[in-house]
This record gives C-alpha cells, sequence and structure tokens, in this order.
C-alpha cells in the first residue's frame, strides 16, 4: 500500500504520486491519481511568510467543490 497524502481540504488519497512541477512551491504540492485527478497538499511544517505570522491549516471537507474528488471520466 502506497502513501496516504492529505489535500488541503482534509481528504485522504492513496494510490498517488506527486507531480512534478515547472516550480517549487515553498507550502504546496500537487499529487495525481490513478484517474488523472490533481490535487494540492500542504506541506508537513509549512514555512510561515513574513508578511503573515500564521501557519496555513487544512480546511474541512465540506468545503470542498461539489465533485471535487471525483474522477473527471464520472462527473456529470
Amino acid at each position: 500500500m502506497g502513501k496516504i497524502y492529505t489535500d488541503v481540504y482534509n481528504i485522504k488519497h492513496d494510490n498517488c504520486k506527486i507531480v512534478n512541477t515547472l516550480h517549487s512551491f515553498q507550502r504546496i504540492f500537487i499529487i495525481e491519481d490513478a484517474h488523472g485527478s490533481r490535487f494540492t497538499c500542504l506541506k508537513d511544517d509549512p514555512p510561515m511568510l513574513n508578511k503573515s505570522n500564521t501557519h496555513w491549516k487544512h480546511a474541512s471537507p465540506r468545503d470542498a467543490p461539489e465533485d471535487y474528488a471525483v474522477p473527471y471520466n464520472k462527473r456529470k
């Protein structure tokens, strides 16, 4: 069994791969599942920015857009 990733909406995903991006990001990374759906995840202990003294936190799953975790080919 592969690693389980938690996206920004606090939804767990398994059997995903990390997507290589053109630029590296300090606070996030992108994963892709077997269906080609991509999700944004927070890095462990993301750094604070100078203009903000708070850490990013996961949102609630109920805040995710409709059909967020449904594969593209299964959406209505």
